[in-house]
């Protein structure tokens, strides 16, 4: 199963590849001498800003789902405080090692 942040990782990197940094709509012209406007008409800007915005989601869903498991992590902790430890554990068998 691939991992979200793997995801995410892809994700931008292939931004990098494809849209330097540093170039925005309001430029002439690109770092290499491209021409915004053709960018624009062929949806190439489009497809960055559909890219970014992706990556933003991403990011707010990771973030939500990380709040939400680490709230359960104090749920389990109390769980597995009460378990039976040492001494308390005799006439249990060991499942696994």
């Amino acid at each position: 199963m691939i991992s979200v942040r793997l995801v995410l990782l892809l994700a931008i990197s292939c931004a990098g590849l494809f849209f330097p940094p540093g170039n925005s709509v309001n430029d002439a012209e690109d770092d290499d001498g491209t021409d915004v406007e053709f960018l624009a008409k062929s949806g190439f800007l489009e497809a960055k800003q559909g890219i970014l915005n992706g990556i933003g989601q991403i990011t707010q869903k990771l973030a939500q789902s990380n709040i939400e498991i680490m709230s359960h992590a104090d749920d389990i902790n109390e769980v597995y405080k009460q378990l039976p430890s040492g001494k308390n554990m005799k006439g249990w068998k060991r499942v696994s090692k």
